[in-house]
């Protein structure tokens, strides 16, 4: 249950391509060429609101290989947990974030 987790693995996943990828398509089903420059992400902006505690919580934003990059800020609103995350935010892209309680 969330109330008794104290790490959580939060994914926010929006849309990634290597740069240079082709598409067979508009609809973007079948891929012809997969493209060879850095992946490209799509901004992307998500409030989320758990029913848990900010107490004793950090959050960090994770590279794609699980490196903690940053901190997030965390709030709590009526008794939930609220943070907003952001794919491309000034200090980086994130698709993953950390969430842990002392």
């Amino acid at each position: 249950p969330l109330a008794q987790s104290r790490h959580l693995l939060i994914f926010h996943l929006t849309d990634a391509q290597s740069e240079g990828a082709v598409f067979r398509s508009s609809e973007r089903k079948i891929i012809s060429d997969w493209g060879k420059g850095p992946v490209l992400v799509r901004r992307g902006i998500a409030e989320v609101s758990l029913d848990a505690s900010a107490e004793g919580l950090q959050v960090w934003a994770l590279s794609m290989g699980g490196e903690r990059l940053w901190e997030v800020p965390v709030s709590e609103v009526d008794g939930k947990l609220v943070l907003t995350l952001e794919t491309v935010a000034s200090q980086g892209v994130a698709l993953a974030y950390e969430l842990k309680w002392e």
